[in-house]
């Protein structure tokens, strides 16, 4: 029993991983923006994420919303033998910088 509450944080702890943001630039001032995370990573901290990088792309001009939208995928992973199901997420924007 007292083993059990040193584990929960530690099974606890991580759980929401998510990579930077990153942009490709797709013409002129116009630039699609993905974010990525897995399951447990909130969609509104990946909007967040995009949108902090769009801010710094523009160099504080700001932008204007394109179109962006999150989706989900499930791939097989292989873990010591085992065929197993893992899901991850992304959340794409298209921006337009300010003149």
């Amino acid at each position: 029993m007292k083993y059990s509450i040193w584990l929960l944080p530690l099974f606890l702890q991580g759980c929401a991983q998510m990579f930077p943001a990153h942009a490709t630039k797709l013409d002129s001032g116009v630039y699609m923006i993905q974010s990525t995370g897995n399951l447990f990573a909130s969609n509104e901290s990946m909007k967040n994420k995009v949108d902090k990088k769009a801010e710094n792309i523009c160099q504080g001009k700001g932008f204007t919303d394109l179109g962006g939208k999150i989706q989900a995928y499930n791939q097989p992973i292989y873990v010591s033998g085992i065929v197993t199901t893992s899901s991850y997420k992304t959340f794409n924007k298209t921006i337009q910088c300010n003149d």
